[in-house]
């Protein structure tokens, strides 16, 4: 009994011995399996025209898995192309009402030119009665004219020669005064009648000059709504167009410090993307930036740096079959 006792205590006591090498093993070997990991320390900065760096603190900036992002984008993409097209279409009209808008012009202006050596409005049967009418006026003025003339020959005659008969040379002098009379008032009928002529013509040309001005109004206002699609069309797709509704699970979320630092640790055996905006004021203005950029995998601890360089409007890991612009990408002075 007593080798029997000696025997299974020492079975007993290599089960443990076998056990404990065991647990060790298996401590050992999850150790050794612990999933490696990459610490990125970084800094968000933008740098302006003058070269100067201003940080950017209060950032928060966004740890999503990368197969997220250009899930979402390649969804995206189909909206974007749609709207693209639109609004080359729209500009393509734009453009045709232009052609349009000159060619009504170049039609108005003949019809001025027309109007100025063709002078149509005389054909107004209002207009050839006071034609007529001044016609005739002109010629009763022309007789009047000529007997006032002859008038003050014989008045300027009787008194060179002197010995005149005083009746008849007060006589004269009264014809004299009637027929400047009646010039007066001829000469008052001629310049009423002219002015109503007048008046059609004026008329006439301000009603030409009016259409010439609204023809040309025409041209400037399709010409400026070229523009403004044109510009639309320049600056899309907009980040706005690609992002606004972009709402990815977070893995992780941090701020950038006063200096814009920021730091991740994460696996290194996932893809991962960081996603960043921020707005910074520049005068009456508003800046805003986007990041959209690749997570480092390939080192335990490495840097990267939220800058000009990495921008969405760069696309540096190409996320974006159409890169987005922005009208006022960088506005730093």
């Amino acid at each position: 009994m007593g080798f029997e006792f000696h025997l299974l205590e020492s079975e007993t006591m290599k089960i443990k011995i076998i056990i404990a090498l065991v647990a060790t093993a298996g401590i050992l070997g999850l150790a050794g399996c612990k999933p490696k990991a990459t610490t990125v320390s970084g800094q968000v900065f933008i740098v302006t025209k003058g070269a100067e760096n201003f940080k950017l603190g209060a950032v928060e900036i966004l740890l999503v898995e990368k197969s997220q992002v250009t899930n979402f984008l390649q969804k995206k993409q189909p909206a974007i192309e749609s709207e693209m097209a639109s609004k080359r279409q729209e500009l393509t009209n734009a453009e045709q009402k232009v052609m349009i808008a000159l060619n009504d012009d170049l039609n108005t202006r003949n019809d001025y030119n027309s109007m100025i050596s063709n002078r149509p409005y005389e054909t107004n049967a209002d207009y050839v009665k006071i034609k007529s009418q001044l016609a005739i006026v002109s010629r009763l003025k022309d007789t009047f004219q000529q007997q006032y003339d002859s008038l003050v020959v014989k008045v300027e005659s009787a008194i060179h020669d002197g010995g005149f008969d005083m009746d008849k040379f007060n006589a004269l002098l009264a014809q004299r005064t009637s027929a400047q009379q009646s010039l007066s008032i001829e000469n008052k009928i001629v310049d009423s009648l002219q002015a109503k002529l007048d008046e059609f013509q004026n008329l006439a040309e301000a009603e030409a000059n009016e259409m010439l001005s609204a023809a040309s109004s025409r041209v400037n206002i399709a010409n400026s709504h070229v523009a403004t699609v044109k510009t639309n069309l320049d600056n899309s797709p907009t980040v706005a167009d690609y992002l606004e509704d972009f709402l990815p699970v977070v893995v992780q979320k941090t701020l950038s410090d006063s200096d814009g630092k920021f730091s991740f640790t994460y696996p290194r055996d996932k893809m991962f993307t960081i996603f960043a905006h921020a707005q910074r004021m520049v005068l009456d203005k508003t800046e805003t930036y986007y990041w959209l950029v690749d997570a480092p995998t390939n080192a335990e601890t490495t840097q990267i740096f939220l800058s000009n360089n990495n921008l969405v409007f760069v696309d540096p890991n190409g996320y974006f079959k159409l890169k987005p612009k922005e009208m006022q990408q960088v506005l730093s002075k």
